[in-house]
């Protein structure tokens, strides 16, 4: 195929759709001509208005379509290593598939999400923890992170809220300051976070025909305790999707355009815990 793609790429320079990025709608012999060889990581690929079944695009490892092809369809792939192909691409052509072939790359985004953020998100915080009068903390035993979840809604036109917590349950070993008696005490508290996201692929759509889809998951977290001040950060996997529920829309086709994601989460705040 020749001239414009039925599809467009979105290339960007780091896995997870982050970092530069470049859009191509036509091949391209040379990447070097758009400071982007051997950089791209993660792509998006999105029809086009008129595209046709199984327009797609192939990745080539050297300029002028030479070396290792890489054909992708409609679709995210958030990283390239899954295909031994991270840092590699150096031109594009503009091929058309079977519509009965499948593309030599699988897409990772589920039917119907026209919009997706995958992050690892930062949360930091203190936690004052006040003993039972009469006793000291000697140490923190166990922190543990539980109930990790969140909901997301619509903010404005293309802009959406993310809403979650967590319980972060602390276990202490307690002395009593008259007999020298030590025992345990536990103390909870509730942690919320809030995180924007804007997704400009949203502008036109009806939003009572979609549908926000958050995962929050695979928390770790460290911490340090001093003065009984427990200072602490805790890292989770949040993913927010966006669902197409009907086909009806302001738009014929999905654009998995770059999404514009705010600040990741990196607050500090300092929450009171009664030891009990």
């Amino acid at each position: 195929m020749t001239g414009f793609c039925g599809v467009a790429i979105d290339l960007f320079d780091n896995i997870n759709f982050q970092g530069s990025f470049r859009t191509l709608i036509a091949p391209l012999a040379d990447f070097r001509n758009i400071d982007f060889n051997d950089r791209a990581s993660s792509a998006i690929v999105r029809p086009l208005p008129g595209s046709q079944p199984g327009d797609a695009v192939r990745l080539w490892s050297d300029i002028n379509f030479q070396g290792t092809p890489l054909d992708m369809g409609p679709g995210q792939y958030p990283d390239f290593r899954a295909f031994n192909f991270n840092d590699l691409a150096s031109s594009m052509q503009c091929i058309r598939v079977s519509p009965t072939t499948t593309p030599t790359t699988t897409p990772t985004t589920p039917p119907g999400v026209i919009a997706e953020d995958r992050q690892i998100e930062t949360l930091s915080f203190n936690l004052q923890l006040i003993p039972p009068a009469g006793t000291t903390i000697i140490a923190v035993q166990e922190n543990r992170v539980l109930n990790l979840q969140a909901v997301g809604r619509f903010t404005g036109a293309i802009t959406v809220q993310v809403n979650g917590s967590f319980l972060d349950e602390i276990v202490v070993l307690l002395r009593n300051n008259a007999t020298g008696a030590t025992s345990t005490g536990i103390g909870r508290v509730t942690i919320p976070f809030t995180k924007n996201i804007t997704f400009p692929q949203l502008a036109g759509l009806n939003q009572a025909n979609l549908r926000i889809v958050v995962t929050a998951r695979n928390p770790v977290s460290n911490f340090s305790f001093a003065n009984n001040i427990l200072s602490k950060t805790v890292r989770f996997e949040l993913i927010t999707q966006v669902i197409r529920l009907l086909t009806s829309s302001a738009l014929e086709e999905d654009d998995l355009s770059r999404t514009v994601i705010e600040p990741d989460l990196n607050i500090l705040d300092t929450y009171i815990v009664m030891i009990e």
